[in-house]
């Protein structure tokens, strides 16, 4: 073939694909670059699910001095007097001694000259700032409201206006952002102070779905009256016990057909009712709305965490799916508001895979 046929061919058949190939090519460029965006932002919705529920986990070896240990009855008069729960008086005595011996530069540490010569007063200062704390978090209802008053002592009451502000879950993630951005305190706070929780004593209920794509679509005091939270599942609707009990009680029969003011087994429809004993107290833990109870569970069944109570549903008083928790501590009687407000938020813990 000449030279000149060559010619005429490139000239007419092959150059006018130019375009059209470039055109090809950059398209797949964009679409990897939409591909790899994507998979990015999942791995990072991924990785902030898996450590929202890293201070749950914590626990360790250490062991408070005789000293510090000697103001146990102080804090935990400090906490009863200011209605919050006894239970936290080990992690308060925990913070007190990492304030003791670490330099982690607290943003709340007490500068006084009483704080700098007398402990007394540094232990004072240290629970109440706790309970202020803690009662912030509760109020703007943040998510493990006792993590996130541990941690603002570190970085400062700022942190919590910035979790509520940007509606954002206290997490691992957030919390390292937070210090990349204010250089304040110490991100790895929470693991100093739970390293004189010993791991014998951690007592948390897991959430009832095993994986933790679930939704809080009602929390405590959504409307009133409700006294509990309501969770929806997107995934898997199994509920799980949440660790060793008892069932105390349950109720099945009812139809899966609910509606607002049905009141098949007291509005609760298709429940089940767990004791678990938590560092010497009982809780009594109520799992409603099922679709149906696992028919080999009865009242006096032992559970575990890998026990299956029943599916997710519709029964009793509802206006869709859910399973609708709430908690009673010592007696099974109805709570007050604020009692089964702290008890969920604080008994529960996520569970892990």
């Amino acid at each position: 073939m000449s030279d000149f046929i060559k010619n005429r061919i490139y000239m007419k058949y092959l150059i006018p694909l130019i375009p059209t190939l470039i055109g090809v090519f950059l398209i797949g460029i964009v679409f990897l670059i939409i591909i790899g965006a994507f998979i990015g932002e999942a791995n990072n919705n991924a990785e902030s699910n898996n450590e929202s529920d890293y201070v749950s986990a914590f626990c360790g070896t250490g062991t408070v001095s005789a000293d510090t240990d000697s103001y146990r009855k102080t804090v935990k008069d400090l906490l009863v007097e200011n209605n919050v729960s006894e239970s936290y008086t080990d992690l308060v005595l925990g913070q007190i001694e990492v304030e003791e011996n670490e330099n982690l530069g607290s943003e709340m540490y007490c500068k006084t000259d009483e704080c700098y010569q007398k402990k007394s007063h540094r232990v004072e200062s240290i629970t109440k700032a706790f309970i202020s704390n803690y009662n912030s978090a509760v109020k703007f209802a943040l998510d493990n409201p006792v993590d996130v008053a541990i941690q603002s002592y570190s970085f400062g009451t700022e942190y919590i206006t910035y979790l509520s502000e940007n509606n954002l879950m206290h997490s691992t993630k957030v919390v390292n952002e937070y210090y990349t951005e204010n250089r304040v305190g110490s991100n790895d706070y929470l693991k100093y102070v739970y390293n004189y929780i010993s791991c014998d004593n951690v007592g948390a209920i897991a959430y009832p779905y095993k994986l933790t794509t679930y939704v809080i679509t009602c929390d405590l005091g959504c409307y009133e009256g409700h006294k509990g939270v309501d969770l929806v599942s997107t995934t898997d609707k199994k509920i799980y016990a949440g660790g060793k009990g008892i069932v105390y009680s349950l109720n099945t029969g009812c139809s899966n057909n609910g509606y607002l003011g049905n009141t098949c087994g007291g509005g609760y429809g298709n429940y089940v009712v767990i004791m678990y004993n938590i560092k010497g107290v009982n809780y009594y833990i109520v799992y409603a709305h099922m679709e149906q109870v696992n028919s080999s569970i009865d009242v006096g069944s032992s559970v575990d965490i890998n026990t299956f109570l029943g599916l997710e549903g519709s029964s009793g008083s509802v206006t869709g799916s859910h399973v609708h928790i709430d908690v009673r501590a010592r007696s099974f009687t109805t709570p007050s508001l604020y009692e089964s407000y702290n008890l969920i938020h604080e008994i529960f813990t996520p569970r892990r895979i």
